[in-house]
């Protein structure tokens, strides 16, 4: 019976209640990226052009 219950929360734990921390982070951590990303481009942009 347990095995079971364990076997369920592990297949559907990236779409669980559970996994909202999970998710959370990982776009945090996407939008984190994205801004470095755009900050080191215009940078390099401004620096180019002016």
């Amino acid at each position: 019976m347990s095995k079971v219950k364990i076997k369920t929360l592990s297949s559907t734990s990236l779409f669980g209640k559970n996994s909202i921390a999970f998710w959370i982070s990982l776009a945090s951590y996407a939008i984190l990226l994205t801004l470095l990303i755009g900050y080191c481009a215009g940078h390099l942009y401004y620096n180019l052009t002016h």
